[in-house]
């Protein structure tokens, strides 16, 4: 006795599941020898593999998702399922280290006759490269003049950047400021007086933006440090020898301070002459003050000048001149009245040249020459000299 045949719904493309097999019938010439019972069997369909791969993908931070992909193997007989790519990330997420999974969704009425394998991808989020635009708020400066530096941070995408900027001057920090809706800004009034200050400023980046410098120099010209020289009072003075005169010279820094320690010196005398300035130096903080200048004359030798040749051949005549009168005394006032005028005015004019003579008037016996002399007061300071000139007059 033979098994003839059997049954069973299950298709080439039914669904997967447990699938009875039924026995038909039963033949064999001995079969009437037989009572014969049917059991059904079991046939199991299982699902066929799917595999969907989600592509790794890239992205800058601050820009547009990507278009996401992805692979699908093992679909059957042409069956409609569809696969589409999501990911948790968006524009505006930070970078992270790990990054952001990507994910395939699939649909499809025959999706239940597979066993899906799902493989995610992964998207990185890179640091957005900004452009950093430096700008002053003057180009030129005189010293201890505030400047203000501003520094503006710009995404290449659609975030903004955060963190600090450093400015430099010459390669030197001079400070650094906080990104404020993607603006930092400095004010100095340290920067170096006499030269072009190079000033460069620098992003620290953060989780979203790499570093960046500026991409040109400043040049900001700060203009020297300086100062005035000026006479406070009378710039001319009179003196005999053995004493002292005093000019007040008023020294004024132009700006803060001077470039250095200012001193003090003085041309113009003779050898012999003595100097005293009061203070002798002023530091270069040390702001406007005034000096005093002292010169002191050296004291005098009294000695006669003896008169010109002219003068001692003349000094005879002269006293016979000036006893004329006395010897023709009784003489002179017998006949005053008839005495013209022209001779007494001769008298009394030899009186006055002897008289001239004896003094030295003149270049005569006693006389000391009078000399004025140009003196020069120079303060210098830092490189930098300016002097003013006072007259002194020695009797």
């Amino acid at each position: 006795v033979t098994l003839n045949s059997t049954g069973t719904l299950a298709t080439a493309t039914v669904a997967g599941g447990p699938y009875s097999i039924i026995p038909t019938a039963a033949v064999g010439t001995g079969l009437a020898n037989y009572t014969v019972s049917y059991a059904n069997g079991s046939l199991t369909v299982n699902g066929s593999p799917l595999n969907v791969t989600a592509n790794n993908a890239i992205m800058v931070y601050g820009s547009a998702l990507p278009t996401l992909s992805g692979s699908l193997a093992g679909v059957l007989n042409n069956d409609n399922i569809v696969v589409s790519y999501s990911t948790t990330a968006t524009s505006a997420s930070p970078v992270s280290a790990s990054g952001y999974p990507i994910i395939a969704s699939l649909t499809g009425a025959a999706l239940s006759n597979y066993t899906l394998t799902n493989t995610p991808g992964t998207l990185t989020i890179t640091q957005d490269t900004p452009t950093l635009l430096l700008s002053a708020s003057s180009t030129a400066a005189t010293p201890g003049q505030a400047v203000t530096f501003t520094a503006k941070v710009t995404s290449t995408t659609s975030g903004v950047p955060d963190g600090t900027v450093v400015f430099y001057d010459s390669g030197t920090a001079i400070g650094s400021a906080i990104l404020v809706n993607g603006t930092a800004s400095l004010s100095t009034s340290a920067l170096l007086p006499g030269i072009n200050n190079t000033i460069t400023a620098s992003y620290g980046g953060c989780t979203s933006f790499s570093k960046v410098s500026s991409s040109s120099l400043l040049a900001i010209n700060v203009s020297p440090l300086d100062f005035t020289i000026s006479i406070t009072g009378p710039n001319y003075a009179t003196v005999v020898p053995g004493s002292s005169v005093t000019y007040q010279v008023t020294v004024t820094p132009l700006y803060v301070s001077y470039a250095g320690t200012v001193s003090f010196a003085v041309t113009g005398l003779p050898s012999g002459y003595a100097v005293t300035f009061s203070p002798s130096s002023i530091s270069a903080n040390g702001g406007a003050q005034t000096i005093s200048v002292t010169i002191t004359t050296p004291s005098a030798t009294a000695k006669a000048q003896p008169a010109s040749t002219l003068g001692r051949r003349a000094v005879p005549f002269i006293l016979a001149l000036l006893l004329l009168p006395l010897a023709g005394a009784s003489r002179i006032r017998q006949q005053g009245r008839r005495m013209s005028r022209w001779m007494f005015l001769l008298l009394v004019l030899c009186g006055m040249t002897a008289a001239s003579a004896l003094s030295g008037c003149g270049g005569g016996f006693f006389q000391k020459p009078v000399h004025n002399y140009t003196v020069t007061i120079t303060a210098t300071g830092g490189g930098l000299e300016h002097s003013i000139p006072v007259t002194l007059q020695v009797q």
